[in-house]
């Protein structure tokens, strides 16, 4: 459980430029003539492996 730690990073919208990632990101937009909505969603997560000794490569033949 400790081999690996993830990280979340920010979201590619203007307003969370230079801010703490968040797990999740959602935005809501309205269609034309309020019909309906448009729904965006997004997770950024970066996983860091702390013990890059236990990683092993495999190759495909």
């Amino acid at each position: 459980m400790s081999t690996f730690r993830i990280y979340d990073a920010p979201g590619d919208f203007v307003e969370a430029v230079g801010t703490i990632g968040q797990p999740y990101y959602a935005k809501i937009k309205n269609t034309d003539f309020d019909r309906g909505v448009d729904l965006h969603t997004q997770s950024n997560r970066l996983p860091l492996c702390l013990r890059p000794g236990v990683l092993v490569e495999l190759q495909l033949k």
